[in-house]
């Protein structure tokens, strides 16, 4: 999952023949590939989820401005893009709030939380791993 940077973008074009055209655009490859891990040279956001294959799934996404629901049952992570966040109990009581490039990791057995858009630009990575 790639934000933002251009360079970079085009590297792993050139690279792997991934097409990454816009931020949130995924490419998934077995961990044996080879890669060279060269620092990107322009702002850059980059999200590199590791998991061993046959032991765990993940699912990864861009939430533009919604209300989520985090499962309680397996682990569920979130990275603030843009704008602003409330974390709230299933009724509503307010937790925190949640500004840019902060995270959250949910674990299977705790809390139930929701997290609802405290601004019109509100944008998070939301990875569930089960």
């Amino acid at each position: 999952m790639l934000f933002q940077s251009v360079r970079l973008r085009q590297a792993f074009e050139l690279q792997c023949g991934w097409t990454l055209a816009q931020p949130g655009d995924c490419a998934r490859f077995a961990g044996e590939a080879a890669l060279s891990n060269l620092a990107p040279t322009d702002e850059a956001l980059v999200w590199n989820l590791m998991l061993r294959r046959g032991q765990a799934s993940a699912q990864v996404r861009v939430s533009a401005g919604e209300r989520l629901r985090m499962d309680s049952r397996r682990h569920t992570l979130v990275w603030l893009l843009q704008g602003q966040y409330v974390v709230t109990t299933e009724d509503g009581a307010e937790l925190m709030a949640l500004d840019l490039d902060d995270g959250l990791h949910g674990q299977p057995g705790g809390q139930a939380w929701q997290i609802q858009p405290a601004s019109p630009d509100a944008r998070l990575l939301v990875t569930e791993i089960a």
